[in-house]
């Protein structure tokens, strides 16, 4: 007996998989009919699932596949008998009515419609299941119906501002869209994040839209109503800031800050963005303002620092360097230096002063002394210190002081070895050996930091390893190598005749070398220094046409891609450029940035 209690326990254990594979089976291969438009095959299998588990996934499937098939009256039969299985199932509903409508029968399914709104109970859940179910179906007055009566019923304890307005916008309607998101705010200045995300789903920050136009219209009108209310200002500033109407935002924020009498706070937050995002003259006007406030603002130094530095990267991403302008502004480095003496905050001006007076003034020696003075001064964050090292070392670098400029940056690689600052240090230190020709030694300091953290130093080494290993083998000449590290050296110095020289010998002793690419990409760097743009791209061309599968070739394209779009004015060509890298050198270290630039300039709400 025993046994045979066994036999028949292991005999059912056995069919219990085998259910489940039934089962699992009949739902992929639904699935899968459905997919490929196969709606009678998939509607047998979504009828045996449908009879075996009544739940909302099969049902919805089920009443798809009568619909694609058009049958019409047994959709509707289904619907009504699942409303009976599951009574709170507010698609069911609307489904039923729905058939009508696809039979031609509009009469009664606005009926049907109009009975479901009307009967409708004080929930939020079921209001809001219930107008998803009429967009669904693209019935957006039934929708916005259901919620206005949601907002009676419920006695305004919900008042559904945010779903109705976003109704209003897909209808159209964009001055009603944009009195129920100001009434929100009037109600609850606190919505005002949420406000501003649903915005950004919509035309509603892009200048010159009808949506764009109601809600700055209406915005403007609600600070004149509202002069007390601060919200709707910083709505407007929000809308001038999206659509990058710098000037725009910074009127709003000078308004708010005497309003509020916040002493420039809010304003030098503003100069800070502008200042990141390049828009160089309002932010100069914005730090301006907060020097203007006085010393009551506790954000005038650095306002004062950050007019300073706004001038620099001004100058320094110019066409041309105006050097009368760069001798102003070391004046005025100096002047407000000796205001606040020479501290931590007034490192960066030093470091800067520096940086003009080797790079751009060519007085090496004394831009040498302005950074020891810089690196002199007690208190510095040690990362800072070490940027300014790094900095000095790249002076001493430029000015001839090889190995001066190697032990600088030693100092920094030991200081931060497991840090950024510190990968980059041994970089520098490797370029150095590579300059000097000790290849060896430089692909060894190149080869560890092929794990760096950083990507972009670990790729530039890969880079400058697989160059030595390409052109330094045992039955290779390292003569053609060497010239190359010399014209890279003489590049980094800014004495770019003589780096031209050393680049047009190579191509006439050494004519078809491996390193033409290479070489191409050093020209283009020059052609760059030289604001030579054109001339630039040329090079980069050659690069993309001639060397597509070389390991410089994303880099050359997504540099192109660069220059189409910020020094050549050309964004469709850009476009193309960052699609290329997206499309043909998916593992490329540059083509997150490129499918992000290239949405930019699709015009996609980022």
């Amino acid at each position: 007996m025993n046994q045979v209690v066994k036999i028949v326990f292991l005999v059912m254990l056995s069919m219990v998989p085998l259910v489940g594979i039934s089962q699992t089976t009949d739902s992929q291969l639904a699935a899968h009919y459905y997919q490929n438009q196969e709606y009678e095959k998939a509607l047998l299998y979504y009828s045996r699932l449908y009879s075996k588990q009544t739940n909302t996934s099969n049902y919805n499937y089920l009443f798809k596949c009568l619909v694609k098939l058009e049958n019409y009256s047994e959709a509707r039969k289904l619907s009504k008998r699942h409303v009976r299985i599951d009574p709170i199932n507010q698609k069911a509903k609307v489904d039923y009515g729905y058939t009508y409508g696809l039979e031609g029968n509009v009469k009664t399914q606005s009926k049907e419609f109009k009975k479901i709104i009307k009967s409708i109970a004080p929930n939020y859940l079921v209001i809001n299941e219930l107008a998803i179910a009429f967009l669904d179906i693209k019935k957006n007055q039934e929708a916005l119906d259901v919620y206005q009566q949601g907002r009676s019923i419920m006695k305004n304890t919900y008042p559904f501002n945010t779903e109705i307005a976003d109704i209003y916008y897909r209808m159209e309607r964009y001055n009603d869209m944009t009195d129920e998101l100001l009434n929100l705010l009037e109600l609850n200045p606190g919505y005002l994040k949420t406000v501003e995300g649903l915005l950004n789903k919509t035309a509603a920050n892009e200048k010159g839209s009808p949506a764009n136009t109601a809600l700055k219209k209406g915005l403007i009108q609600k600070i004149n109503q509202k002069p007390n209310s601060t919200v709707f200002s910083e709505m407007l500033i929000w809308v001038f800031m999206q659509e990058a109407n710098w000037s725009a935002a910074f009127i709003q924020v000078k308004a708010l800050d005497r309003r509020l009498n916040e002493e420039g706070r809010r304003v030098y937050n503003l100069a800070e963005t502008l200042a990141n995002n390049k828009e160089y003259d309002v932010a100069a006007d914005a730090y301006a303002y907060v020097v203007k406030v006085g010393t009551k603002s506790q954000y005038y130094v650095e306002s004062r620092i950050g007019g300073l530095m706004v001038r620099f990267n001004q100058l320094a991403d110019g066409g041309s360097i105006d050097s009368l302008a760069m001798t102003a502004l070391i004046a005025d480095f100096d002047a407000t230096i000796n205001i606040f003496g020479k501290n931590e905050g007034t490192s960066t001006l030093l470091r800067k002063k520096a940086f003009v007076q080797c790079f751009y003034q060519h007085k090496l020696e004394e831009g040498l002394d302005t950074y020891e003075e810089a690196l002199s001064i007690n208190g510095i964050a040690p990362h800072q210190l070490a940027e300014i090292k790094l900095e000095y070392g790249d002076a001493l670098l430029a000015g001839g002081y090889v190995w001066d400029a190697s032990l600088v940056y030693g100092q920094v690689d030991k200081g931060f070895k497991y840090d950024f600052l510190g990968e980059k240090a041994k970089f520098k230190s490797s370029k150095v050996h590579f300059y000097t020709g000790n290849f060896d030694l430089a692909k060894a300091q190149l080869d560890i930091l092929k794990g760096a953290t950083t990507k972009l130093i670990a790729n530039d080494a890969m880079l400058l390893s697989v160059i030595i290993t390409d052109n330094s083998t045992v039955d290779t000449s390292t003569a053609p190598l060497k010239l190359y590290a010399d014209a890279d050296l003489l590049i980094f110095q800014n004495r770019l005749a003589e780096a031209r020289g050393k680049l047009d010998s190579i191509k006439a002793i050494y004519p078809g070398h491996a390193l033409e690419d290479e070489m191409l990409m050093l020209r283009y760097e020059m052609a760059l220094k030289e604001k030579k743009y054109k001339d630039g791209a040329s090079f980069l061309e050659d690069i993309k046409a001639l060397y597509p599968t070389d390991i410089l070739a994303d880099k050359a394209i997504y540099r192109l891609a660069e220059l189409y779009e910020e020094k050549l004015m050309q964004p469709s060509k850009a476009k193309e450029l960052y699609q290329l890298i997206i499309t043909d050198y998916q593992d490329s270290l540059f083509a997150t940035e490129s499918r992000k630039r290239f949405r930019r300039l699709r015009g996609d709400n980022l």
